[in-house]
């Protein structure tokens, strides 16, 4: 069922002929954060962060298609692309989240600024997202410096 959703997807909005390389990308990621222990992962959302990945390094290194010596450096960009989205949906933008910041902060300390929270496990998954999307696109430059072509 993922791989007929990622193959549609892919199908819908890409224009030439590198479908494979994507579709396997796209399910290597989502194995990759399943293994993370993110669970219900939208297949077709985390096509179209493959699709709009691979675009940006399309353009970052010049090229027409994706070299196969970047899959594992476009499958963690994959993934943290989609926690990013993750952590925004599902932290970030909730309903009345003013009114739950405020009710799970048990104290603030203004001199040498201190929070302290009353449970710390929505805070613990935020910065345990961002740690991961921090450690997925560590030096994914270096790796695409090594593709990129110059345009004069």
């Amino acid at each position: 069922m993922n791989e007929e959703l990622i193959l549609e997807t892919i199908k819908e909005y890409l224009i030439d002929d590198e479908t494979r390389y994507i579709k396997d990308a796209a399910l290597m990621a989502l194995k990759r954060l399943n293994g993370y222990g993110y669970e219900g992962v939208d297949v077709e959302m985390l096509t179209l962060h493959a699709l709009s990945v691979r675009e940006f390094i399309l353009n970052y290194c010049n090229i027409e298609k994706m070299p196969k010596g970047l899959m594992f450096t476009y499958v963690n960009m994959i993934c943290a692309s989609y926690l990013e989205l993750y952590v925004i949906k599902n932290y970030v933008n909730s309903e009345d989240n003013e009114k739950a910041i405020a009710a799970s902060i048990a104290s603030i300390t203004e001199g040498d600024v201190s929070v302290t929270y009353k449970d710390n496990t929505s805070s613990d998954k935020v910065l345990n997202a961002k740690a991961l999307i921090s450690s997925l696109m560590d030096g994914y430059r270096a790796y695409l410096t090594r593709y990129r072509r110059m345009v004069w």
